[in-house]
């Protein structure tokens, strides 16, 4: 919740210079640096509390590094956005030691995405009941999103091979069973799939083939789109993104989809959504 109003303080104070704004910025900074771990995560919440323990016995989640609702993806983006506006050297070194944190918490594949949360040992952890200790499709895209934006800041290419490898393991994923699963990414099948993850992933699929040029790329990004076109609610009516969950997304890929709608690709016949795959056969 603090990024937004410090976002806006910023813009703010950028637009008028008011000395009270600058005052409000300068909080919010020193805010987001103490509450960052030595290790480059932040918590869910700071101050850190211990004493909220879930029903089950599960330690208090709250204090673990924390990427679900975009915590660390929108923490490292105001950390670049204050170096970048204000100069100011100590929010470059949060957001690379945050982007660090994130490359030492990335999964092995064939998942190999990101969780919602990890504990202090690194390792993927329980939230609520259900937010299980797994990797999460929308987590994954948000992160690999976060990869290409400071790739295009700072020119890092470890951040732009990132969002290829992770292109790669989806379109992988979405081959099975080859050309009949193309756009279906079978990715990370034991987390539920929603109609918002196949733009996610579309995404996912445009950004490689902006870093890379390859078209298998492109396709299969197309492809899961129309996917998601075809999504449906249990009484048949159209299951698209609500303005309020991920509803961003479709102007995103919108602006994907016009920069490269003069670019042919071989045609691929889509008429249904895939079914989620059973699990035990992967």
């Amino acid at each position: 919740n603090t990024y937004r109003p410090a976002n806006f303080f910023l813009r703010i104070y950028l637009l008028k210079k008011d000395p009270r704004h600058k005052e409000v910025m300068e909080r919010a900074i020193d805010f987001f640096l103490k509450s960052q771990y030595p290790n480059g995560g932040w918590p869910q919440r700071y101050p850190l509390r211990y004493d909220f323990p879930a029903k089950d016995g599960s330690p208090d989640y709250s204090s673990f590094i924390t990427l679900n609702d975009g915590v660390m993806e929108k923490n490292i983006d105001f950390m670049l956005r204050c170096y970048y506006l204000l100069d100011d050297e100590r929010c470059l070194s949060a957001a690379r030691k945050g982007m660090d944190c994130l490359l030492s918490l990335q999964q092995a594949p064939p998942t190999a995405g990101w969780a919602l949360q990890y504990n202090l040992d690194l390792q993927p952890a329980k939230a609520r009941d259900y937010e299980p200790a797994s990797v999460c499709v929308s987590t994954t895209s948000g992160t690999v999103m976060l990869m290409m934006e400071y790739y295009r800041l700072t020119g890092d290419l470890d951040a732009a091979r990132l969002v290829v490898a992770i292109a790669d393991s989806v379109y992988a994923e979405s081959m099975l069973p080859q050309e009949e699963g193309l756009g279906s990414f079978l990715f990370y099948v034991r987390y539920s799939r929603g109609s918002w993850y196949y733009t996610q992933m579309a995404i996912v699929l445009h950004m490689a083939y902006d870093l890379t040029g390859d078209p298998r790329f492109l396709r299969a990004g197309r492809a899961a789109f129309a996917r998601y076109l075809l999504c449906t609610n249990a009484d048949g009516t159209p299951n698209y993104q609500p303005v309020h969950n991920f509803g961003w997304l479709d102007p995103e890929y919108g602006g994907w989809a016009e920069e490269f709608r003069s670019v042919s690709t071989e045609p691929f016949s889509i008429s249904s959504q895939t079914p989620d795959p059973d699990p035990a056969g992967y």
